[in-house]
């Protein structure tokens, strides 16, 4: 962030970049997660195209020294929606099972808390900062370093829940 700062006078082009990685790992995640080649397919296509609308957001809609905001609403309600159909499916496929030891699906609670507290927060940003609006922004930022934190500690929970699978000796 400092070579950043040093290079652009800000970070946000960092921003920007970390914004299209986050969602790039979440899309690879599920991706990973679902066995049905048909949402696989849809996956990619929905990559592709999300590629395409961040590299527009960046260049076009939203360039430095503005926020990415419209690329963080695509990602979250992509992801999110890819949240609500992995507990669809899980719930139907683990009926017996309780949910809070499903690893992913600890994992998944955290992510749709997270993208659904910070998708309104990164929308009011750009305004807040043509205001030149100290307070607001730092309150922002204070919200979501909140919900990061309670990402980060469901995220670590999902980690500790996860067993090592038996490998064959050699």
């Amino acid at each position: 962030m400092h070579i950043a700062n040093s290079v652009w006078r800000n970070n946000i082009p960092l921003i920007h970049f970390a914004t299209v990685v986050e969602s790039l790992i979440y899309l690879k995640v599920y991706h990973d997660e679902f066995t049905e080649a048909k949402i696989k397919k849809t996956i990619q296509f929905i990559t592709i195209a999300f590629l395409l609308f961040a590299f527009t957001d960046s260049v076009w809609l939203e360039s430095p020294p503005k926020i990415n905001s419209y690329t963080n609403l695509v990602e979250s309600v992509i992801v999110i929606g890819l949240a609500l159909l992995f507990f669809e499916k899980t719930m139907v496929r683990h009926k017996n099972i309780k949910l809070s030891k499903i690893p992913m699906f600890v994992a998944t609670v955290g992510i749709v808390m997270y993208l659904t507290g910070t998708v309104l927060l990164f929308l009011t940003t750009n305004y807040f900062i043509a205001l030149n609006d100290e307070f607001n922004l730092r309150l922002i930022y204070l919200v979501s370093a909140v919900l990061l934190l309670l990402l980060a500690a469901l995220l670590s929970r999902a980690f500790l829940l996860v067993r090592p699978t038996d490998t064959p000796p050699r």
